[in-house]
């Protein structure tokens, strides 16, 4: 793997991921309760899933805010939160 780091707009980089030109991509934001997202083409590392898959890190205890945001996404089939590892989309 090869990670590079770019100011690219969030929407620039979904293309990349689309396309096939970038298999995942970690995104950080001015928010410092978010440590980072994480999002993964859904042949990433030559997987068959058929839904893109991510990661949100949380850094604070109070975590609910996150959790509103996802719900409110009508587009998301699944989420789960695991205490160490992050909530899983």
């Amino acid at each position: 793997m090869h990670y590079l780091s770019t100011e690219k707009l969030l929407a620039e980089v979904v293309a990349d991921l689309e396309v096939g030109s970038a298999a995942s991509a970690v995104i950080r934001g001015a928010d410092d309760r978010i440590r980072y997202a994480l999002i993964t083409n859904p042949r990433f590392n030559k997987s068959g899933l058929s839904k893109w898959m991510g990661t949100v890190e949380v850094g604070v205890d109070a975590w609910s805010f996150v959790w509103d945001v996802l719900l409110a996404q009508p587009e998301l089939l699944f989420a789960c939160v695991g205490r160490e590892e992050g909530v899983e989309l």
